[in-house]
Order: C-alpha cells, then sequence, then structure tokens
C-alpha cells in the first residue's frame, strides 16, 4: 500500500470550508428507526438491544438521582450562607445606626 500524503489546514479554514452544523434533531433517531438498523445492520438480537435499553434507563435513572444528591446536598450550606449574610447586614446597619445617634452626656 501506498502512503497518502497528509495535509493540514489551519482552524479558520476550515471552519470556513466546512458544511454547517446540524440541529439536534437532525441528529436524533426514533426508537424505532433505531431498533430496525441495529437488527438488519448489525449481529445484534432483539434481546441484546432491549436488554441495552433497559440499562441505558437505569444508568438515566441513576445520575438524576446522582445529580438530585449533589445538587440537594449544596442547600443546606446555601441556606447557612443566607443567614450568615443577613446577619452581617443587620449588624452593619445597627453598627451604622449607633455611630449616627447623636451621644447624649
Amino acid at each position: 500500500w501506498e502512503v497518502l500524503e497528509s495535509s493540514t489546514t489551519d482552524l479558520d479554514t476550515y471552519e470556513l470550508k466546512r458544511a454547517p452544523r446540524r440541529q439536534l434533531c437532525d441528529l436524533l433517531m426514533s426508537c424505532q428507526t433505531r431498533n430496525k438498523f441495529l437488527r438488519t445492520e448489525t449481529l445484534f438480537t432483539s434481546k441484546e438491544i432491549l436488554q441495552a435499553c433497559v440499562n441505558a434507563e437505569l444508568l438515566k435513572k441513576n445520575r438524576k438521582k446522582s445529580y438530585a444528591l449533589v445538587v440537594g446536598g449544596f442547600e443546606p450550606f446555601e441556606e447557612i450562607i443566607q443567614s450568615l449574610k443577613r446577619k452581617i447586614f443587620r449588624r452593619m446597619i445597627f453598627i451604622r445606626k449607633k455611630s449616627c445617634t447623636p451621644k447624649t452626656s
């Protein structure tokens, strides 16, 4: 076999010459289309496809749970920070009022 010559292109030239980006809806495939493709164009059985779908759903649920734990785990800290901000603000107002009141002797 013969080695093909490789060439380089700078990023700006590539961006100008490349095809436009596809929309998300153009990249999605219906479940029926995907199943038909996997059954006809590959050696996957219907059982294997179904098992992969079940595994994907489990992963999706676990991701949602993990996300909820991470995001939900910071809520108490956020409440503490908000409370601390309010206390500091009240103290600053109290100190300001105290320093603005005329002293009686």
